[in-house]
């Protein structure tokens, strides 16, 4: 029988299939690859296996091979092995430049940024960490999600903003090395303990007490120059740093000390997409997916 009747319009669509899948050697990789799901990879090929009378496809060793009758069919339909066009779908598709804060890239988004790149293998994506308080790198984003210290700071040129939440900061120490008792309720209290600083605070008002306070010290501050740096200090260098107010939810062994100090420290968190990507291929999906991210942990904010 000729596959290629039973198969109809799908025929195309079988022959990439089955390329894809013999050298991936497997089903989750190459339905990644094609950007479907494994589901309707299996259908597909299950119709080809069953136009053709035998199976096409075997397992070796945890692996998905092309079994003999496989090849030799591959070998009729004239397919070469090492040719594989991209799926329409994935046609046209630019790089996108994504544009995060350091610590809402690291505690918010990036779990499930990582999840979709599990599942599609499609995206062009160029991630950025933002630090500090410098705004140049906003200026070539496709996508930013940042932080300011106003409630209606300046819009990145030819993007549009919004807002999302405001984030709290506040002295977090870890639970393993301060009793309960024994832990400041004051700025006075600090006095005692090794204090952690990061760089990126430096320049931001909003969190000018605790930062006046840190420069004010003499001796005992430790300052380091990213997020991962400073939590792995708090959680084995029993110092006290300053996080977002949410920090204990992401790490059960750290403590918020609440309002330590007499002005609240607040900055505020912005979505900015450039104008003209906002419709291009793949913004729409990441954007979903930050969404996403962000959503499920809006009671975090309230």
């Amino acid at each position: 029988m000729e596959p290629r009747e039973g198969l109809g319009n799908t025929a195309e669509e079988a022959l990439l299939y089955l390329r894809v899948i013999g050298r991936c050697g497997s089903f989750v990789q190459a339905a990644r690859s094609l950007d479907i799901k494994p589901t309707r990879l299996r259908r597909v090929l299950s119709q080809l296996e069953a136009q053709v009378g035998q199976p096409l496809l075997c397992y070796q060793n945890s692996a998905v091979e092309l079994t003999p009758k496989g090849r030799e069919w591959q070998a009729l339909q004239g397919v070469k092995g090492r040719e594989c066009p991209r799926p329409a779908s994935a046609m046209g598709w630019q790089p996108i430049r994504l544009v995060l804060m350091e610590e809402l890239l690291h505690d918010i988004f990036l779990r499930e940024l990582l999840n979709h790149l599990r599942r599609s293998a499609r995206l062009n994506l160029e991630i950025v960490e933002l630090r500090g308080a410098s705004m140049e790198a906003l200026q070539q984003a496709d996508i930013a999600v940042w932080l300011s210290d106003d409630d209606r700071p300046q819009e990145p040129p030819d993007m549009r903003t919004q807002w999302l939440a405001g984030v709290h900061y506040q002295a977090h120490v870890s639970k393993r090395y301060s009793r309960k008792q024994s832990r400041p309720a004051s700025s006075l209290e600090l006095s005692d303990f090794q204090l952690v600083q990061s760089r990126a605070y430096l320049h931001s008002q909003s969190l000018m007490p605790w930062n006046n306070y840190v420069a004010a010290r003499e001796s005992g501050v430790v300052v380091v120059r990213s997020h991962e740096l400073l939590l792995q200090t708090l959680r084995w260098g029993a110092c006290v740093g300053l996080l977002p107010h949410y920090a204990s939810r992401l790490d059960r062994t750290l403590v918020g000390l609440g309002d330590l100090f007499e002005a609240p420290m607040r900055r505020n968190m912005f979505l900015s997409v450039s104008d003209r990507r906002r419709q291009g291929a793949g913004v729409q999906e990441v954007l979903e997916v930050l969404c996403s991210a962000f959503e499920s942990r809006r009671e975090w904010f309230a």
